[in-house]
């Protein structure tokens, strides 16, 4: 299982996309439209 890092923190997050809880960022990895 790899681990998913904020972008802004570099906190681990559950999964790709999730809402960082420690500097409140929205991880997003693409916009989908």
């Amino acid at each position: 299982m790899t681990t998913v890092q904020c972008c802004q923190c570099g906190s681990a997050l559950d999964r790709p996309g999730d809402y960082c809880l420690v500097c409140h960022t929205t991880n997003a990895d693409r916009v989908v439209l």
